[in-house]
């Protein structure tokens, strides 16, 4: 009888345990050590935050490596303008590490034009994501229309609110007395919005710095 009735338990345990195995519990999981994507859009500060990280896309990518912050300047950041604009008389290469982008040898297996592509279609992802984030905020009143608008009144030809969101900075940034001062003062300098350092001690390998070169 203690054998038929410890069976029989069994079997209750493994039926109720299959049906809370459902597909919704399996599939629709929210991480544990990281912001889902729809509450990224759920409070002003969260939101902020996520455009940020597009930006962060857009501006360091990732590269080859697993951290966020890991990349060398792609998409439009630092190594697009060095190694992209940077040519014939305009600079004189030093450093092996430029080599392959100096002369322009590329392949569709060269890791600085694979990289690239991935790089981009994250920015991609991150953009669509946040596009679709903001409008459904907007729609649900954690923002209102006028903030879920603020970073697209260029593309919107809004010329009225361009030059009104513009004379926010006035009198906050100022051109250094000489042209080698946001470069030699990196973060408190008066004439950067955006400045990362490069030095010996900062940063020295990233984007074949001045200092590795």
């Amino acid at each position: 009888m203690k054998n038929i009735f410890f069976r029989l338990s069994i079997v209750t345990l493994i039926v109720f345990s299959m049906n809370g195995c459902t597909e919704d519990n399996l599939l629709n999981l929210s991480p544990i050590n990281n912001i889902s994507v729809d509450d990224s859009f759920s409070t002003p500060s969260l939101i902020a935050s996520s455009l940020n990280g597009m930006y962060n896309a857009a501006a360091i990518g990732q590269y080859n490596s697993t951290s966020a912050n890991g990349g060398r300047g792609y998409v439009w950041g630092a190594a697009f303008v060095q190694q992209g604009d940077n040519r014939g008389e305009d600079v004189v290469n030093t450093a092996t590490f430029y080599q392959l982008t100096y002369t322009a040898t590329y392949d569709p297996t060269t890791a600085n034009n694979v990289y690239y592509w991935v790089d981009g279609y994250r920015l991609i992802n991150r953009a669509n994501l946040m596009i679709e984030g903001v409008t459904k905020a907007i729609e649900s009143g954690v923002i209102s229309k006028a903030v879920g608008k603020t970073r697209v009144y260029l593309h919107m030809r809004d010329w009225d609110n361009v030059i009104a969101e513009g004379t926010k900075l006035d009198s906050k940034y100022t051109l250094e007395a000489h042209p080698g001062g946001p470069f030699a003062n990196s973060y408190s300098n008066k004439e950067s919005i955006f400045s990362i350092l490069q030095a010996a001690t900062l940063n020295p390998n990233v984007n074949a710095a001045c200092f590795a070169i």
